[in-house]
């Protein structure tokens, strides 16, 4: 008896159990058809599913060397064939349910083939060309003998001989049976001698039947019982981090990274299993689940692993598939040292083992996991301590070597296999090529080395600790791919940046909208005006000022003489509800406010100073147009950008002079902007990216275009402005970019040579149509990092986007490091996701008037005698004051006291040094480009007075097409439910207090909100929406003529409802401006000879009969004031678009 058997019963013996051997099997005389074995049935199931597949082709491959006798060898391998029915087998399908039958053909022939050198080839490569070959060549289970051979002569007595045999008829065990009996009955049947091997008293086919018996009756549900109880609740699918999005259908496609251990390694690991009671399989099971643990950051992991299935002395001889697999689960919650998690798994393993007669093909179907193809059932990765190969044997003079097989498949995503051989351990990852690379799986070896030796050296580690960065991968994250120090000018404001460009180029086109236009030295002279009367009422550094205006030449004059005045500056979008500006007034306390005259009224409850810079009376303009003289330093404050806040009201995040000044150079020497370039910017003034696209533009000497907002919705309409204003730089959102590389639109980029993408993520299906035309840029960044830390030119040197349909948003820039975290903070290695945290010299100082938050999301570096990084948070310190944990050796040149920001953001570094972004780690979330604190619309939602409960969250509608989604509790009262608020009275209860963007698309009533155990909302308990027409105010009303049929299919298809009314309103549906901008793309392009269908018209007939009727018949004249109604009622519907992104390039 093994150790392992030991450990397996002593065990059971201290939960009073004790062990039955069994009845005994006897040979059963059937001539068949024969009922095939579960795991038999799973094989040949997933064989019909692919029949020209060969995944499940088991091929075994040796190098002969000697006077070989072929036709002794294929009569020996006619015997083993005799000797084993289930090598005669078929499997053929009788009213729908496969059989076993004997086979019609029941002799081999080898196929013996000469080998035709091939120059520049070695000999080794085409021998496995050979094998492979040969070996890839599918089996019809239903008619072919499941045992096929071939002979390559290579030389003179040197010959590759492969058998390949179907995995339905053979296991791993079943080859050593077959070697065995290979080369024992050769020798016999070469020399003349009796045959080794009595004949069998058993064949497979009895094992099946004793198997089907075995399991009913109370032996099957007592194991039954045990595995849906040990993996009741377990996680689907284990989330590794993958190279290639996972396909729908697997193809099977694998290979093989072969490595070894060191000699040391394998002494020491089998001590620790000495001394911890355990086996060289748990400790190395073990290891396994800390690799994965750390890849995956998954604290719940199930992990397949291969036992021989051959319980019973009497089919130790038998050749057949009798292997099974165990899932043995494993918490690593807690933060387990490696000696705890080895308990774990010890106990885990045992309890396995002493449940191991249940058929892993019954426990699917008594589980029955929701089915999904793309991904195997149960686990995805599997384990498996193998016996030594088989070492080389003579025979009759013949030299007899195993060759290793790459087969080309690989039947879960991951499989990690080791043996034991001449002294020390050798392994295979075999790994799913349709999600892996090779490089991947060989720096996942070298983790796995790295954890084995931090292992040896502290059992007593916790796991989240312990190394798995190589010295060279630490230098690589920390040092060679954030080096990026680049000269600025530190000393400077960006006001005087401006200033500069505007003495440089005073002639130059500054500012343009529609007919207006301010050229630099007018420009100049207008916010000179401005600053000289802020300066007079008290505006110096630090003096906070807020300005509230519509897209016109003195918005631009504003914002510039907020900055020479010294000031910082508030950006306030006019599209806000009243409520959200009053709200950042209250907190911000400017005591100058800049707006215009039809916005005065909103402004009653300000106490502060207002100035109306388009009152007829200028009143600037009495103030010297000379520059201005002011106390500001780079460190004073520039501007204050307001997001969206998890307490239900926004916050303010305050960016110094430095901060822009630092962004504005890395754009400036990363795109060359400059005299004759126009930029239109697709952004709110409250937005982080307008700061990223005038200030560039304004401190190099190019043109800020603005235009009327209500184009941008209209395609037709930016194309034009694009064309006509030559404009030669663009900056938008994915969602933007995937509209103009539509094919309704023709493309015609005019001077357009830089479009900037940011906000959401970037896929190829976005540029595929744009990308020869215009240089595209990707990147990443954040308010709180001054919009962009991070940037990638998509289209440079034609790069091959055909497996990876999301784009890097590239490397650090200009005086920014990244460092990508696990949540110990240890740097994770390249292709595992980590939270971003950023260190930079676009930092913003932190939150007004929140100095908690601040703290917590800005983290103070220092520097320690060693010359080492410190941050103030203690579990930081650790990681980035070098050591094996990972982390900072050296602190980069010049940088002495630093800031890291904690972005809330995943990501992950590629093996070119750029970073893919993954998304968010909190409750924010990113829907059409807008990062969306779900709690401010949880808190907003909770205040109605008919809600009890709230929780919001974002859903995939289809995939890429995220809603957002409320799910509501309503208050009762006397015991009964409240009349239930309909979805427009939510709609416009929320439109008072958060811009549209935020507003959900769906309001589920529900009874209560589901938890978890651990008091959790549990959002896999929420019910998926229905998306059929919500609740509203009119009666539904079925579309009556054509037209109207029609423009109902159509929002039914972008709206994602099953049924809309003729007299519901598109926005009261969950339709938003962007989705309004796709159906007026679809009915434009319907209806072009019948109207000129343009977007305003989608916002004056908001209703399917409105519309229709506008279609169908001549538009009659609309009285003069109509176009500024259309306007008034375009912008209070739109405010996605007036509020646009937290982040340019990536915010």
């Amino acid at each position: 008896m093994n150790y392992k058997q030991t450990l397996i019963e002593e065990s059971l013996k201290k939960k009073g159990i004790h062990i039955s051997r069994g009845e005994v099997l006897t040979r059963r005389n059937d001539p068949g058809p024969f009922k095939l074995s579960f795991a038999q049935r799973r094989i040949w199931f997933l064989q019909w599913f692919d029949p020209q597949g060969a995944a499940y082709n088991d091929p075994t491959a040796l190098r002969i060397k000697g006077p070989l006798n072929i036709p002794v060898l294929e009569r020996t391998l006619n015997e083993i064939v005799r000797r084993h029915q289930v090598l005669r087998m078929n499997f053929p399908a009788r009213n729908g349910v496969p059989a076993q039958v004997l086979s019609k053909t029941e002799r081999i022939t080898i196929a013996v083939t000469t080998l035709q050198r091939e120059p520049g080839k070695l000999v080794d490569h085409q021998i496995g060309e050979f094998v492979n070959r040969f070996s890839q060549q599918p089996f019809d289970l239903a008619k072919d003998l499941l045992v096929r051979a071939a002979l390559l002569r290579i030389d003179v007595d040197d010959y590759a001989f492969v058998v390949n045999i179907h995995h339905i008829v053979m296991d791993g065990w079943s080859k050593g049976i077959m070697l065995r009996e290979l080369m024992g009955l050769y020798q016999a049947f070469s020399q003349g001698k009796p045959l080794p091997f009595n004949e069998l008293l058993l064949q497979y086919t009895d094992y099946v039947h004793w198997l089907h018996e075995r399991m009913q009756g109370n032996v099957y549900e007592a194991q039954a019982a045990y595995w849906k109880k040990r993996l009741a609740g377990a996680p689907p699918v284990l989330q590794l981090p993958l190279d290639h999005p996972r396909p729908g259908v697997p193809t099977g496609k694998g290979s093989l990274e072969p490595f070894s251990f060191w000699g040391r390694q394998f002494s020491e690991l089998n001590a620790l299993a000495r001394r911890e009671g355990a086996t060289l399989f748990m400790v190395l099971l073990t290891a396994y689940n800390t690799l994965l643990f750390r890849y995956s950051g998954q604290e719940d992991i199930l992990i397949g692993t291969p036992i021989a299935g051959r319980s019973r002395v009497e089919l130790e001889n038998l050749i057949g598939l009798f292997v099974n697999t165990l899932v043995i689960r494993t918490d690593l919650s807690r933060e387990p040292t490696f000696k705890t998690l080895l308990r774990r798994v010890r106990a885990a393993a045992l309890e396995a083992y002493s449940h191991q007669d249940m058929p892993f093909e019954k426990l699917v179907e008594e589980l029955n996991p929701r089915r999904n193809l793309s991904v195997t059932p149960l686990f995805q990765v599997m384990f498996q301590l193998q016996n030594a190969p088989m070492p080389p044997a003579k025979i009759s003079g013949l030299t007899i070597t195993p060759i290793q097989i790459d087969t080309g498949f690989s039947q879960v995503d991951l499989s990690l296999t080791l043996w034991e051989e001449e002294g020390t351990m050798k392994g295979t990852f075999e790994y799913n090529t349709d999600l892996f690379e090779s490089h991947t799986i060989k720096r996942m070896i070298g983790h796995f080395q790295a954890l084995l030796n931090g292992i040896i050296a502290n059992v007593d580690q916790q796991i989240s600790q312990l190394p798995m960065l190589t010295e060279k991968e630490m230098h690589q994250l920390l040092v060679e791919w954030n080096d990026t120090d680049t000269d600025y000018p530190k000393g400077s404001c960006i006001y005087e940046l401006f200033q500069s460009c505007a003495e440089k180029y005073p002639g130059e086109d500054a500012v343009i909208f529609g007919h207006q236009r301010l050229i630099y030295s007018q420009l100049n002279q207008n916010a000179n005006r401005l600053a000289h009367l802020l300066q007079r009422i008290g505006v110096g550094s630090e003096t906070l000022v807020g300005i509230c205006m519509e897209n016109s030449l003195t918005l631009i004059t504003g914002v510039i003489g907020i900055l020479k005045a010294g000031g910082a500056y508030i950006p306030m979008d006019p599209a806000y509800p009243d409520g959200r500006l009053m709200a950042i007034l209250k907190d911000a306390q400017p005591p100058v406010l800049i707006t215009q005259t039809s916005h005065l009224n909103r402004f009653n409850g300000y106490n502060g100073k207002i100035i109306c810079l388009d009152a007829e009376r200028d009143v600037t303009a009495e103030e010297s147009t000379g520059n201005c003289i002011n106390d500001c330093k780079p460190e004073n404050a520039a501007c204050i950008i307001y997001t969206s806040g998890s307490t239900g009201e926004p916050k303010g995040i305050l960016i110094n002079n430095k901060n822009i000044v630092n962004l504005v150079y890395s754009f400036i020497l990363s795109y060359e902007p400059g005299p004759g370039d126009h930029i239109l910017p697709l952004t709110s003034i409250a937005s982080a990216s307008f700061v990223g696209e005038i200030l560039p533009i304004l401190s190099s000497g190019g043109a800020v275009v603005l235009a009327d907002k209500v184009h941008f919705l209209d395609m037709k309409k930016l194309m034009v402005l694009l064309f006509d204003y030559h404009i030669t730089i663009l900056s938008t959102v994915p969602s933007m970019i995937a509209r103009l590389n539509g094919n309704s639109i023709e493309w015609k980029p005019g001077k357009l040579r830089l479009l900037l993408s940011g906000g959401e993520a970037l896929s190829v299906a976005d540029i595929d149509h744009l990308q020869d035309s215009v240089t595209i840029v990707n990147g990443y960044g954040l308010t709180e990092a001054t919009i962009c830390s991070t940037y990638m030119i998509v289209n440079q040197g034609k790069p091959d986007f055909s497996r990876n349909p999301i784009i890097s948003v590239g490397k650090p820039i200009n005086n920014t490091q990244i460092y990508i975290l696990d949540k110990q903070q240890n740097l994770v290695p390249i292709g595992v996701p980590g939270e971003i945290y950023i260190s930079s010299d676009g930092l913003a100082r932190g939150y007004l008037n929140n100095p908690e938050l601040t703290d917590s999301k800005f983290q103070i570096t220092g520097e320690t005698e060693a010359g080492e990084v410190k941050l103030q948070n203690d579990t930081l310190n650790k990681k980035f004051c070098g050591g094996p944990g990972g982390g900072f050796s050296k602190e980069p040149p010049g940088r002495r006291r630093q800031k890291i920001y904690k972005t809330g953001d995943l990501g992950c570094w590629l093996p070119d040094g750029t970073i893919k972004f993954l998304g968010r780690l909190d409750t924010q979330v990113q829907v059409h480009g807008y990062r969306i604190e779900l709690s401010e619309i949880e808190t907003n939602l909770g205040l109605h007075p008919g809600i009890q409960d709230v929780v919001v969250i974002d859903r995939d509608v289809v995939p890429g097409d995220k809603r957002l989604v409320a799910y509501l509790v309503t208050k009762s009262e006397n015991g009964k439910r409240r009349i239930k608020p309909t979805s427009n009275q939510l709609r416009d209860w929320l439109a008072m207090r958060i811009p549209e963007y935020m507003i959900p698309a769906v309001f589920e009533i529900v009874e209560a909100i589901p938890l978890t155990a651990n008091g959790k909302v549990d959002i896999d308990a929420l019910p998926a929406p229905t998306w059929n027409r919500p609740e509203l105010d009119v009666d539904f009303k079925a579309p009556q003529t054509e037209i109207e049929k029609t423009i109902a299919a159509v929002w039914q298809e972008f709206l994602r409802l099953g049924k809309v009314g003729i007299n519901d309103n598109f926005f009261d549906l969950g339709g938003h401006s962007l989705l309004l901008t796709q159906v007026h793309s679809r009915l434009s392009e319907m209806y072009k000879n019948r109207k000129d269908l343009t977007i305003v018209d989608m916002f004056r007939y908001p209703t399917i009969h409105s519309l229709a009727k506008y279609i169908g018949e001549d538009e009659k004249k609309q009285p003069a004031d109509m176009y500024q109604k259309i306007q008034a009622r375009a912008n209070k519907q739109r405010r996605a678009f007036n509020a646009q992104r937290r982040r340019q390039i990536g915010g």
